[in-house]
């Protein structure tokens, strides 16, 4: 496995790491204060819409960063973290939890949809950056074309 292989790997693991990681906390911690385990189905039926809510937002900002770091197409950097995620999930899950695993379709869509919009906000984001890039160019070869200046706006 070459080094950049590795590097994409880890870069995808740590996507992968995030949208899960994090959620995961959270949820723990909410389950601290509610004082069930999100293990249990009862949890997990009452607080579905918070699992499927942090899942896709956390998908959605790994998704996001590891597009900005990646030189790959980001919809494939999105598809691959989710689905990444996706299996760290069940593992992480079925370890904690001994098998309490939330099979839920609504939250594996959840996930890997996050990534998906996450990577696609990235790819958006550096469409319009590289819009404004040549709006700025087309200004400024056009004020050297008319031989006009830039001056800033006095007061007074």
């Amino acid at each position: 496995m070459g080094q950049n292989n590795r590097d994409r790997l880890r870069l995808y693991f740590s996507g992968a790491s995030i949208a899960v990681g994090i959620p995961f906390m959270l949820l723990e911690v909410f389950g601290m204060i509610v004082g069930h385990s999100p293990g249990s189905t009862e949890f997990q039926s009452q607080y579905w819409m918070l699992f499927t809510g942090s899942n896709f937002f956390f998908g959605a900002v790994a998704g996001f960063l590891v597009a900005r770091r990646s030189s790959i197409e980001p919809m494939q950097v999105g598809v691959t973290t989710g689905v990444l995620a996706y299996l760290l999930q069940q593992v992480v899950y079925l370890v904690y939890y001994a098998g309490a695993i939330p099979n839920d379709l609504n939250l594996t869509i959840a996930l890997v949809g996050g990534t998906i919009v996450g990577s696609g906000a990235y790819r958006y984001k550096a469409r319009i950056d590289a819009l404004n890039e040549t709006i700025d160019t087309d200004i400024k070869l056009d004020k050297e074309q008319s031989g006009e200046e830039e001056t800033l706006p006095t007061e007074g």
